[in-house]
């Protein structure tokens, strides 16, 4: 079951990807990612577990395969013990450094005026925000 022979098949109705299978695309993810990264330079164990439980819940809502619990938890345990503490492969770091600035505030405010706004914006908080820039 290899992604790269082409053995695994996606698609709604799929098989279970089993553990190897998900541990072999969790070490690329890990090596091309460019998210949050300690001051080491390695990826940080927040974010793969935060990416493992959004492919779990992609696996769920698009394609109908559940992935067991105790399947969920042995791979959250390996994340955990063996990526961060036997191979050093990402790094658990307790205090993230958050860099949200004025100009992510302002991206994340224009991107809900212009597309969000019918939907979820009442008036009094465009208000507010107005008042707020």
């Amino acid at each position: 079951m290899s992604l790269i022979s082409g053995g695994y098949k996606f698609g709604p109705g799929c098989a279970t990807p089993n553990h190897t299978l998900i541990k072999e695309f969790l070490r690329w993810y890990i090596h091309i990612a460019k998210g949050k990264i300690s001051k080491s330079g390695r990826v940080v164990t927040f974010m793969v577990l935060n990416f493992t439980e959004r492919l779990f819940g992609g696996f769920k809502e698009n394609m109908q395969v559940t992935i067991a619990p105790k399947d969920r938890s042995k791979i959250f345990h390996w994340i955990k013990r063996t990526l961060t503490e036997e191979e050093k492969a990402i790094e658990n770091v307790k205090d993230l450094d958050y860099s949200f600035m004025k100009r992510d505030f302002l991206r994340v405010i224009a991107s809900m005026w212009q597309a969000d706004q019918r939907q979820f914006m009442p008036s009094l908080l465009k208000a507010i925000i107005i008042l707020a820039l």
